[in-house]
């Protein structure tokens, strides 16, 4: 009996389960997939390429001075401004050397001032003695030739005159060899009055080298303190405090670079685009960015100039940046 009851419980078991799995329906989530409404607009072709980022421009900033580092005020990362104090130098060296063109610009200065004063005394008072002493000599020789000529007609007629006919002779031909050595120091004034000129120009030479090189001298003292020539952001700094750098006026290398400023106003990707997608990139540039083209842009394009690009980078996924396709390499 007992095991009759648990035969009947079986069965029904089994009857009822297959009544309930055949109403049963799964229900896959998955299976369903998505529907959403279908719409018109551009297709987005994303380019891939490779290239750096980097700023607008890279300065790199030197000193023509040289001498011990004082003070640095800045560190890379900072942002700084134009005229911005970056660097401060030791003055001695440079003071010593402003004061040494000091000394000699007065040198020369004097030189120069005693070649015009000799010159002047040459033209004004060498010229016109040499000039007064041919006038005088020439008086003289227009007076002895007077004589002569009257002693030799009265040797025609009386033979006793003969002395002195030596005498007026001797004196005439004295006057003539004075006048000759008179004519000899004026042409000698001459070339010295020019040889003076020449001291003058000299002079003058010498003088500007002075003040060029005391104008030298000062620059480098004020290069002292270097400072930034554009807005932009230190990114490298290459020396540090106590160390002693040589300037570029004493170095073939034309001194050693001190520090980098970007200028990060703009941004740019120089990227190696494949020849497959050129084209596709020439119709989105205008045409002044494509290469060929006859009309030039100075500078740099700003960004209201060209067709706006959408750019992402690996460096931040979630992030998009809009450009401009500036140019486009002939090769």
């Amino acid at each position: 009996m007992k095991n009759f009851i648990i035969l009947i419980v079986v069965v029904a078991s089994i009857v009822g389960g297959y009544f309930w799995l055949s109403t049963l329906r799964l229900n896959f989530a998955w299976e369903k997939g998505e529907t959403e409404k279908s719409f018109r607009g551009d297709l987005v072709r994303p380019i891939n390429a490779t290239g750096p980022i980097g700023p607008l421009s890279r300065h790199e900033i030197k000193s023509q001075a040289s001498g011990e580092v004082d003070d640095i005020l800045y560190r890379p990362g900072d942002m700084v401004a134009k005229g911005d104090l970056l660097i401060r130098l030791n003055k001695d060296d440079e003071q010593r050397s402003v004061d040494r063109a000091e000394a000699d610009v007065t040198r020369t200065a004097a030189a120069l001032e005693s070649a015009k004063i000799k010159a002047r005394r040459l033209e004004s008072v060498g010229l016109r003695q040499a000039q007064l002493r041919i006038d005088q000599i020439q008086a003289q020789l227009k007076f002895a030739k007077f004589n002569r000529d009257k002693v030799v007609r009265l040797l025609k007629s009386d033979a006793s005159s003969l002395d002195e006919m030596e005498r007026v002779d001797s004196s005439y031909r004295e006057l003539v060899a004075r006048k000759s050595l008179a004519e000899a120091d004026l042409e000698d004034a001459r070339i010295a009055v020019s040889i003076s000129a020449q001291d003058v120009i000299l002079g003058e030479a010498a003088h500007n080298v002075a003040q060029t090189a005391m104008g030298d001298a000062e620059k480098r003292l004020a290069e002292t303190e270097i400072v930034c020539p554009i807005d932009g952001m230190v990114v490298e700094l290459n020396t540090q405090l106590g160390e002693v750098i040589q300037g570029g006026k004493t170095t073939l290398t034309g001194g050693t670079v001190l520090v980098v400023v970007a200028d990060n106003s703009k941004i740019y990707v120089r990227a190696e685009v494949d020849e497959a997608d050129i084209g596709t990139i020439c119709k989105l540039v205008d045409d002044w960015a494509k290469p060929g083209h006859e009309r030039r842009v100075e500078g740099h394009a700003p960004l209201d100039e060209g067709t706006p690009v959408k750019v992402r980078v690996e460096s931040f996924p979630d992030e998009e940046f809009t450009g401009v396709i500036e140019l486009i390499h002939p090769e």
